[in-house]
């Protein structure tokens, strides 16, 4: 078992947690704060980093305080690049502003109250970091592995949650005078952080996951490597501005609303419990990581989920299940809420299907790094202008594709099977 990387917490954040503790009540005088970052999350989060905090009081019969702490990382480049997005700043305003709005929103209703009980609960939150009660230590839910992508059951249990959560973002839009004046009123929650034209360091980001596909595919064989090769290389040049036309919003569209921004494996917690048989069974999900909410399409949020974090095989067999299962959900919620939904199931597909490509090339992003990222030998890149650093990448990926043949194999042949997936999705009505 990996060991926790244990780093000094220093004074300045000692005081703020302690601050933190009695403005929630907890005045006992603290004893020794600890600060690990959890082995399961080495590696991840390169934005922002997740820290566990552990505060024990000098009382020995006070439980200790488990707190999960979302802050910079202590790379300059790296935090300069999350300021300007306002990452941390968007995350805060979630907790801190529009969920408790929400919330206000849902109690209206009856039994409505506990409608978005599926985040965790938040002690603070500033432009610097985000404090939250700590669900892994404290109530034994666990992050998956985010290479262990999600059978039916559990894609339907986080569809149904996303669906109660867009429902009510969709009718907070209407509390706040509709789509025209919402994006002013909820600025940050609005702010897209990433994938924009202002954001000239992401404009590359899928033609450089395009290229290593191609590195990819160049370096096995298989039937239809070099049809795929092919198609694939086409799409470069235009990657970026497709994203872009996924993403946007226009009058035409009939549901705009608050998208989570990254539904991902990675960005969700699961407490889980197994039948009789040793089968996994999900008792409890919760979103985390809301540092890239967008408005924009449903849709947007479901193509980004469905192809990163469900299993290949049940998204390709399941599809209208999952849309089905999702739209009756937000549907019904919205009935609760006393709206009626704006879209039929067909309109949702449509819509779908024409955003869909931002799913296809993110899925695409994620096969062409997720197996071998952490296994590349970045030491030995070499390079100082941008066409020296790609030859240097697609030199370490080659000799990462002559060291695995299986591995690179396999990711291969994902490729070959998400192209056929995305042109039969296009052909279908």
């Amino acid at each position: 078992m990996t060991t926790p990387l244990a780093e000094d917490v220093p004074l300045e954040l000692q005081e703020k947690l302690a601050s933190i503790l009695s403005d929630h009540g907890i005045k006992d005088e603290i004893d020794t704060i600890t600060m690990v970052h959890p082995p399961e999350l080495r590696g991840e989060h390169s934005a922002t980093a997740t820290v566990y905090v552990t505060i024990n009081f000098k009382d020995v019969t006070k439980k200790a305080k488990n707190l999960f702490v979302k802050k910079f990382t202590n790379s300059e480049l790296y935090t300069k690049a999350s300021r300007d997005m306002k990452i941390m700043d968007k995350e805060s305003e979630f907790f801190n502003k529009f969920l408790p709005a929400c919330r206000e929103f849902c109690a209206k209703f009856e039994g409505c109250k506990d409608l978005l009980h599926f985040f965790p609960a938040c002690l603070y939150g500033d432009e610097n970091m985000v404090v939250l009660e700590n669900h892994v230590l404290n109530d034994e839910f666990v992050m998956l592995p985010k290479e262990e992508l999600q059978d039916l059951e559990t894609a339907k249990h986080v569809l149904g949650n996303l669906a109660q959560f867009h429902a009510v973002t969709h009718c907070m839009v209407d509390e706040y005078g509709g789509r025209a004046t919402f994006p002013s009123e909820w600025e940050l929650i609005c702010h897209e952080a990433l994938i924009s034209e202002t954001n000239v360091a992401v404009h590359g980001m899928f033609d450089n996951a395009i290229n290593t596909c191609l590195t990819i595919l160049k370096g096995v064989s298989l039937p239809d490597a070099e049809e795929t090769t092919t198609k694939l290389a086409a799409m470069i040049g235009q990657t970026f501005t497709g994203v872009l036309k996924c993403l946007a919003v226009s009058p035409e569209d009939k549901v705009v609303l608050v998208n989570h921004g990254d539904c991902w494996n990675n960005n969700m917690l699961f407490k889980v419990d197994t039948d009789s048989d040793g089968k996994k069974l999900i008792k409890e999900h919760m979103f985390v990581d809301l540092q890239l909410t967008r408005f924009t399409s449903p849709s947007v949020d479901l193509t980004y989920f469905l192809h990163t974090s469900v299993k290949p095989e049940v998204r390709r067999k399941h599809l209208k299940d999952l849309l089905a299962h999702y739209h009756k959900i937000f549907s019904d919620t919205l009935i609760h809420l006393n709206k009626k939904c704006p879209t039929t199931f067909e309109e949702l597909f449509s819509d779908y299907k024409n955003r869909a490509y931002y799913g296809y090339l993110t899925n695409l992003n994620f096969l062409a790094f997720l197996v071998a990222y952490n296994e590349l030998d970045f030491e030995s890149m070499t390079g100082t202008t941008s066409e020296e650093m790609v030859e240097g990448f697609n030199r370490i990926m080659n000799a990462w594709i002559v060291k695995n043949p299986v591995k690179s194999t396999k990711m291969a042949q994902g490729m070959i099977d998400l192209v056929k997936e995305y042109e039969n999705l296009m052909s279908a009505s």
